[in-house]
């Protein structure tokens, strides 16, 4: 949750007991005026001054973060098995896509940014999740 004198966000204290479970949270990196300006947003929107951002958390028993993107509302991060036989790679991405739906061609383009972050060279799972602000079909 963003503070206003904070240059970054943390995420909430009802998620300690996964880091006590060993979970690690990679966290979306933003400027401080993109935060204040969401922030602002959230406050004429839902009536509380704070910013929301997005969240990726694995077990650091298991894996090894090997690199991390941050884009405007998106966050992936390439993680390696790291007590494996057989290990295996994963990309891992989020999103918060446009919520309006008549801006469908926005969220397309988002979309097509985030999935183009895998380099074509990836041979590992790729798991997408996120706020798609779409109907379900």
């Amino acid at each position: 949750v963003y503070e206003e004198r904070a240059v970054d966000w943390r995420l909430p204290k009802w998620m300690e007991p996964l880091y006590a479970a060993g979970y690690v949270g990679v966290t979306q990196k933003s400027a401080l005026k993109d935060w204040d300006r969401q922030a602002e947003r959230n406050k004429r929107v839902l009536g509380k001054r704070l910013a929301t951002g997005l969240a990726i958390l694995y077990r650091e028993q298991r894996f090894q973060l090997d690199d991390e993107i941050t884009g405007n509302r998106s966050l992936s991060i390439f993680l390696s098995e790291t007590n494996a036989e057989d290990p295996q790679t994963y990309a891992v991405m989020t999103c918060h896509l446009e919520g309006n739906q008549e801006y469908t061609e926005k969220q397309r383009m988002q979309f097509l940014s985030l999935v183009k972050k895998v380099p074509p060279s990836f041979r590992g799972h790729v798991i997408v999740c996120g706020d798609f602000n779409n109907e379900c079909l």
